[in-house]
């Protein structure tokens, strides 16, 4: 067992490794007060990741698959999901050997997602680059979506694609030399799911959002 990440507030990731040799990812969560009236209506976030995989796997947005769980032990709730073994977007966003041509087709992946997840009816509330990881495989790069709490219904395609859009491109933006043609090429896969009127308008919120 590795532990890759953890928060004071008793959150935390784990890498297992099994008998068998297989990997996987353990999510663990405090039980807190707050768990206690969350976890019976099915509200606690391990849940809500859970549901939002279910989600996205229905509409085929690739997301790792839920191995077991969510239960509670000892003072947590529990969350065993499958592993992908990569990098996140931010992190080859951040690293200067990787070629603008092999960030620009992550990217167009990337707007797909986005497109995918508005079309079929949801948006992600809190879709970051720290949250994608990049598999590279024989067939190219595979980007995963491995937070799933943010995920929620939304019946407007266009605002599920601006929210999603503008996360994104917060931090894109930290990357000054990079800006203009990641951008370009999330937002143009991402538009595909949108008629020409509405991508305008979309562009416009975008435009007066990064003026702030």
């Amino acid at each position: 067992m590795e532990r890759l990440k953890g928060h004071g507030n008793g959150y935390a990731v784990w890498r297992l490794t099994h008998m068998d040799g297989t990997e996987s990812t353990l999510k663990s969560w405090p039980l807190l007060f707050k768990s206690l009236l969350t976890l019976p209506v099915g509200m606690a976030q391990a849940q809500r990741q859970a549901r939002g995989t279910r989600r996205l796997l229905a509409i085929d947005v690739p997301t790792p698959v839920v191995v077991s769980g969510p239960r509670c032990i000892g003072l947590t709730v529990q969350l065993e999901l499958q592993w992908i073994d990569g990098c996140t977007a931010l992190d080859m966003l951040r690293d200067g050997d990787i070629d603008v041509s092999v960030l620009r087709a992550a990217a167009v992946q990337l707007g797909g997602i986005i497109s995918r997840i508005a079309t079929g009816g949801f948006m992600h509330r809190d879709l970051k680059l720290s949250n994608i990881i990049i598999e590279r495989g024989e067939d190219g790069l595979q980007p995963w979506l491995i937070d799933t709490v943010g995920v929620r219904r939304c019946m407007s395609t266009s605002g599920a694609v601006y929210r999603m859009l503008e996360r994104v491109q917060a931090e894109i933006r930290n990357e000054p030399e990079l800006v203009g043609p990641l951008r370009m090429a999330v937002v143009r896969a991402a538009f595909r799911s949108l008629p020409r009127s509405t991508r305008r308008a979309v562009c416009r919120r975008l435009r007066s959002h990064r003026s702030r």
